[in-house]
């Protein structure tokens, strides 16, 4: 059984890694390479696509914190879309929303009542 399952397309804007599954302790190491082993160019964009992420705990913001990390170092943005909302409220909380660019314009946000101040 697949815990994580990562696949990668390459875009115009740079590259997009759609995650699904479990971004865990355990399957964080995984995410971590295929990042390590993506060109990214600088003005350009790496995309992470989280909409079939069904399970996230601290292990998986580290990761968001490191693609944003390696995005910074060569120049481009980090950009989270389709966030689930259970998702968006943990990175509201831990203050990383913002800096992960999770605001893009195609990104989910969480509802009204479930957004944490």
């Amino acid at each position: 059984m697949t815990l994580l399952r990562i696949d990668l397309s390459i875009t115009e804007r740079g590259p997009r890694l759609t995650l699904a599954g479990e971004l865990d302790f355990h399957t964080a190491p995984e995410a971590r390479e295929a990042l390590r082993l993506l060109t990214l160019k600088q003005g350009g964009y790496l995309v992470l696509d989280l909409g079939d992420v069904a399970f996230f705990d601290s292990s998986g913001v580290a990761t968001l914190v490191h693609a944003y990390r390696l995005a910074t170092q060569a120049g481009a943005t980090l950009e989270l879309v389709r966030i689930p909302p259970k998702i968006a409220r943990v990175l509201r909380m831990v203050g990383v929303y913002d800096l992960l660019n999770a605001s893009g314009p195609t990104a989910v946000t969480a509802p009204a009542d479930e957004q944490t101040t």
